[in-house]
């Protein structure tokens, strides 16, 4: 089947053709950079990761808003995590039969780099600092949005979360563990974080990193044949929130045996084969990326080389990921 040759298509909200679709089909767009929100605030650069959550008979989209370097928080300053960062969250509801008319406003400020994150089965979002620099404090932590915020709320991080290049954590339903990826070049790690309590999953836990199983330090950003499969387990991070010149969460975990990769980004839960499926941006034989899957098996865990693309033309670093409720994988 097929949905016919696409062309131009005038923009509801703005009048511009920005995109080209099939016939029978419009847009609207939602929060240009600059324009007022519903709080009275211009709307925050940057835009990145988000999620849709259902909101009665309305959806609520939690954006992050990847703002680099020093800045000026753009939110309240007693409700910010860091006067001096530009990044954080905004939310923005709409009712699906009516999307021209949205409403948006702040949640959270005073964070650095928000780029991916993760949706949780409680209807929140956990926006993640893929930076480890110091503005007016450190930063590279993972903070949460919940969709059902009505204004600014206060931006605590997690630090047994880890300090690290975070990208995005992706909870497991009946366990509520995220599972986290590290965007931080040859040096990334996946890990997991292990609630103290899973009635209050992000109320302090044991940050732990994936280890393959009778092998230390093992090189997965490197070739294999597709299909590949590892037994895994988990050591544990004595320091996820090292002191000024400690040991990184990765360098931790490695000196236990705990495996590299290259660049983890995306991640996402399929509900089809109850497996975690992440992106090795820069994985392979050919550096154009991997596509791996962990699951439970018994009483084991397997991690599984799903795809690696064999060149740049055929798939050129695969950066975010979801899987469709039949199982299809897109990135």
């Amino acid at each position: 089947a097929t949905y016919g040759p696409i062309a131009p298509v005038v923009d509801n909200t703005t009048g511009l053709e920005l995109l080209a679709l099939p016939a029978g089909f419009q847009y609207w767009s939602f929060g240009d950079v600059g324009s007022p929100m519903s709080d009275g605030l211009p709307t925050p650069a940057a835009h990145d990761g988000m999620a849709a959550f259902p909101w009665g008979r309305k959806i609520r989209l939690v954006r992050n808003h990847e703002v680099r370097g020093a800045g000026t928080a753009f939110g309240p300053a007693d409700l910010a995590y860091d006067a001096g960062a530009g990044g954080g969250n905004t939310i923005v509801e709409f009712d699906p039969r009516n999307p021209g008319s949205p409403r948006s406003w702040g949640v959270l400020s005073g964070t650095s780099t928000n780029c991916a994150g993760g949706l949780t089965p409680w209807l929140s979002w956990l926006t993640c600092e893929e930076t480890t620099e110091t503005l007016g404090k450190p930063h590279g932590y993972v903070f949460e949005a919940p969709a059902w915020a009505h204004g600014f709320r206060p931006a605590t991080p997690i630090p047994s979360m880890g300090r690290f290049a975070h990208e995005a954590p992706v909870v497991e339903p009946w366990t509520n563990i995220p599972y986290l990826t590290e965007d931080a070049g040859g040096t990334s790690g996946f890990y997991r974080h292990v609630p103290h309590s899973w009635l209050r999953p992000l109320a302090g836990g044991k940050l732990q990193m994936l280890k393959v199983v009778g092998q230390d330090t093992v090189n997965l950003g490197a070739s294999f044949p597709v299909g590949t499969t590892f037994d895994v387990e988990w050591v544990d991070i004595a320091q996820p929130d090292p002191a000024p010149g400690g040991a990184t969460p990765f360098q931790q975990g490695a000196a236990l045996g705990g495996a590299a990769f290259r660049r983890l980004e995306g991640a996402w839960y399929s509900k089809v084969d109850q497996a975690i499926y992440f992106n090795s941006t820069d994985g392979g034989a050919a550096s154009a990326g991997q596509v791996w899957a962990w699951r439970r098996e018994r009483r084991r865990e397997v991690l599984e080389l799903v795809y690696e693309s064999p060149s740049t033309d055929v798939l050129l670093k695969p950066d975010n990921i979801t899987v469709s409720p039949s199982g299809g994988v897109l990135l």
